[in-house]
């Protein structure tokens, strides 16, 4: 059953990270559209003062904002990308726990097979052995041995 709990788990994590994928991407998306209407309103800033953008200080400007917007754009496609790849990583650390508790449980059980196989010993196979019978070992023989 674990098992199948796992699977359920971390394929609710991958389905989570691809969103997780999705959504930085609507979110760099709306930046770019931020950062495109900041820059149209640095050039009307610049030239209502004079600058033309032929001006190296105009230029400057405006190339230090796009680098800006651009260096926002991917920090926001690279932080949703590092969420989505821990929640892989997370959905591959549950199927293996699923996958360890069923080896677990599959040793439990060999074990308990294990115990019962001792205790069938103890109690009918030790006679045999000891050739006092198989009445089990542990109740003394009437035998005089």
């Amino acid at each position: 059953m674990e098992m199948a709990v796992a699977r359920q788990q971390a394929e609710e994590l991958r389905i989570s990270a691809q969103q997780e994928r999705a959504a930085s991407h609507i979110e760099a998306a709306r930046k770019r559209q931020e950062n495109q209407f900041k820059l149209g309103e640095q050039r009307a800033a610049l030239g209502g003062s004079g600058f033309t953008l032929d001006d190296a200080t105009a230029a400057n400007i405006i190339g230090n904002s796009a680098a800006e917007a651009t260096l926002s754009e991917r920090l926001i496609l690279a932080q949703g990308d590092q969420r989505a790849r821990n929640m892989e990583a997370q959905a591959r650390n549950t199927l293996w726990g699923g996958k360890m508790a069923k080896k677990a449980g599959n040793l439990s059980a060999i074990v308990g097979l294990g115990k019962d196989a001792v205790g069938w010993f103890d109690n009918y196979g030790s006679g045999i052995v000891n050739g006092t019978g198989g009445g089990g070992g542990s109740r003394p023989s009437s035998g005089g041995r």
